[in-house]
């Protein structure tokens, strides 16, 4: 699946190449070994999804994402990075996420960050806050 975002488009990929790799341990997680192998996993039994960003035809992002359904179908942003200093990855991921979830015909869209500017930008988009997350670790 492909979606057209301004000078951005989207590409679904059936498996984490080097590339993508490559961004998603620049991600501030948590066990990155483990998230690694978790996200390997469940994208080959289809229950997550990975989509490749392009940028004038070369790839410069990745996005990790899940549809959840309760009372309806939500779009769940999972982990999205990119390779391209240049790239606005706070206005990309307004349109990213836009566009999946209506291609996905989601009633809504969520993601967590430990990013206040990120959170201040989804403010300005037009996101709210719904939840605050505290983990412990043992």
């Amino acid at each position: 699946m492909k979606f057209s975002l301004n000078s951005f488009s989207l590409r679904e990929a059936e498996s984490i190449d080097p590339d993508h790799e490559t961004r998603i341990r620049k991600l501030p997680l948590d066990f990155p070994d483990l998230w690694m192998e978790w996200f390997r996993e469940k994208l080959a039994h289809r229950e997550i999804h990975l989509s490749t960003v392009s940028f004038e035809g070369r790839a410069v992002g990745t996005l990790i994402w899940r549809i959840e359904q309760d009372a309806g179908r939500e779009l769940v942003l999972m982990a999205a990075s990119s390779s391209d200093p240049k790239i606005d990855m706070k206005q990309f991921l307004s349109q990213a996420v836009d566009a999946l979830a209506a291609a996905q015909q989601c009633r809504s869209a969520r993601f967590h960050t430990t990013r206040p500017g990120l959170v201040l930008h989804g403010h300005q988009q037009g996101w709210q806050t719904s939840e605050i997350v505290l983990r412990k670790y043992y």
